[in-house]
């Protein structure tokens, strides 16, 4: 296996494997009403796929830190067309 491949799969166990964990969670608590851990899963799993794009692709996430706008810009460089414009939350998650 070769350094690429190898790197490829320690992103995916490390970042995407555990994003999609959080994501799932995060469904489950949208769908049982648990909003603050809604949120934090759903952003979890958010950076960690953004993360794994700018991995994958070359790049480093080490100067991101928790920065989700800034991930998802240098991601959007990078992805283009194929990210939203406009993350949107749940309609029945009851937030104030």
């Amino acid at each position: 296996m070769g350094v690429t491949a190898s790197k490829n799969n320690l992103v995916h166990e490390l970042f995407v494997r555990t994003a999609d964990e959080n994501y799932v969670t995060a469904r489950w608590c949208a769908i049982n009403r648990l909003t603050t851990d809604f949120f934090w899963l759903a952003v979890h799993a958010l950076e960690k796929y953004l993360k794994a794009v700018l991995l994958v692709n070359g790049g480093t996430s080490k100067s991101h830190g928790h920065d989700i706008v800034k991930l998802y810009a240098d991601v959007l460089a990078i992805a283009g067309p194929l990210l939203p414009v406009r993350l949107e939350q749940p309609a029945d998650l009851n937030v104030p």
